[in-house]
Order: structure tokens, then sequence, then C-alpha cells
């Protein structure tokens, strides 16, 4: 995997990518979960070295004067949640939802 600045051209790519990120985030909730049912390849599953994305994400936002990172992990998923603690995320808020259907 290649880890470079976005460049203006990106635009329409890093959109495309958020949609399907939030859409693949929306389906495979827990309530979602079939076992044996998901035939599509995960797009993080092509991911070869999450710290490497983590740093290069973190030092990214500290170039362009960001004063933090936020990122959503479901409350189940106890292996995300070590990872971003031990790479020196903190819990600062808890996300709250109900389903309208």
């Amino acid at each position: 995997m290649i880890i470079r600045t976005a460049i203006k051209s990106d635009i329409v790519d890093i959109n495309k990518l958020f949609i399907e990120l939030d859409a693949d985030s929306v389906q495979y909730q827990t309530e979602h979960y079939q076992i044996g049912n998901r035939t599509d390849e995960y797009l993080l599953e092509i991911i070869n070295n999450r710290t490497q994305l983590l740093d290069g994400s973190k030092k990214w936002a500290k170039e362009h004067g960001m004063g933090y990172l936020r990122l959503s992990v479901f409350p189940a998923n106890d292996s995300g949640i070590r990872f971003y603690k031990r790479h020196g995320l903190m819990e600062q808020m808890v996300t709250m939802e109900c389903s309208l259907t």
C-alpha cells in the first residue's frame, strides 16, 4: 500500500471512499451480522499495516494544523479499542443511537 498526501483531483475518489466506508459501517453493525453471508471484500481487510495507516493519518493531521484525531469504533470491537489505546487514543465521548424502524 502506498500512503501519500491527497491532491485536489483525489476529492471525487475520497468522497466515494467515505460514502463506501460509511455505508459499510452501517451494513455491518452487530444487528446486521449473519454468519457466512458476507461475500464482498471489506475495504479494511486489504490494509497491510494498520499502525502505518494510523501513524500516517496522525502525521498528516499535524502537518495540516489539526489539533486532534477523532474516530469511531464499535464498543464490541475490543481488539480495535485496545489497538487505538496502545496508539494514544482515549475515549472522549459516547455516541448514542436507536433504531427508528
